[in-house]
């Protein structure tokens, strides 16, 4: 029987009307009004299970569809890699979460980047930062996950923070394995691993930013105390081929520290570097993520006007 409210509808206007719900109902919302969260499990093959398995899922990496991807359409994807935990702390509790939620879903709900994807993957600490972690075998879990949900990715961006890169293990030390068309270093550690990706990410073309506020670690001898505001940068940059260059009009952050290479650039122009001022010690340290973040997706995923 046809309940009252459809008997002063036309036949035609009726039958579509049921046809455009039975399509939604099969196609499932256009797009998100909030962001969507999806826990995953995920453990690289060569990864120890003490590193990454995480019984409860508040702790489980995690995947943030934003409103404005729809299935179908390509989205970019952005990769967060968190630096060295706290030792016994669960990743429910890493600042470097509740930091980079702050900063991208601002940006995506006003309108400033275009929608996007958004992956964290964790790990507890056991030795090293990222042990036996290859960007590879992530890239194709995450292409899995999106299958499921209908998404196709436009385009990889990868950033990581503190140990994440420069400090031994893997993670954004090998960034270039995700197939990122843009990387960005914020305040991580100087080491080797450092200095090795970045050579591969401006030999493959790979637009790199790095934005540093305090020396973090990573260096030899190792320098005291930890988070110095007064450190010399240049003596890591130049070595590495980024020269100082006219600072451009906008940078990231408010302030930039008054160093010879508070702008730097690669000969390609490839790697860019600036210095923030974010003040002292570990709270500059973590508040060059926000500043450093904010400006890599401002200028690699703005929103295009329609």
């Amino acid at each position: 029987m046809i309940p009252s409210i459809w008997r002063h509808i036309p036949a035609a206007l009726f039958l579509l009307t049921l046809s455009s719900l039975a399509l939604a109902a099969e196609q499932g919302p256009a797009t998100l009004s909030s962001p969507r969260e999806l826990r995953f499990d995920f453990r690289p093959k060569a990864g120890p299970a003490a590193a990454y398995d995480f019984p409860e899922q508040q702790d489980q990496p995690l995947m943030v569809i934003y409103p404005g991807v729809t299935r179908g359409k390509p989205a970019p994807v952005v990769v967060g890699f968190h630096g060295q935990p706290v030792k016994n702390r669960l990743p429910r509790d890493y600042a470097f979460f509740k930091s980079v939620r702050q900063t991208v879903d601002d940006l995506v709900l006003r309108g400033i980047i275009e929608p996007l994807v958004l992956v964290l993957p964790t790990f507890r600490f056991r030795k090293e930062n990222w042990p036996g972690m290859h960007p590879k075998e992530l890239r194709r879990k995450i292409e899995s996950l999106m299958a499921e949900q209908g998404l196709v990715a436009s385009q990889y961006l990868a950033f990581g923070h503190s140990g994440a890169a420069g400090c031994g293990g893997k993670g954004l030390n090998e960034a270039h394995e995700l197939s990122p068309t843009a990387v960005g270093f914020f305040d991580t550690c100087l080491g080797d691993g450092f200095a090795k990706e970045l050579a591969t990410l401006e030999a493959r073309g790979i637009s790199t930013l790095i934005v540093h506020s305090v020396e973090t670690a990573g260096l030899r001898p190792k320098r005291r105390p930890e988070y110095q505001a007064q450190f010399d940068f240049g003596s890591v940059f130049g070595p590495l081929g980024l020269l100082p260059i006219e600072c451009p009009g906008k940078h990231p952050g408010k302030a930039l520290r008054p160093l010879a290479h508070k702008c730097a650039a690669s000969h390609t122009g490839t790697v860019r570097a600036f210095v923030v001022d974010t003040g002292q010690g570990e709270e500059a340290h973590e508040a060059a993520l926000p500043e450093g973040l904010t400006f890599f997706l401002e200028t690699t995923l703005p929103r295009r006007q329609p």
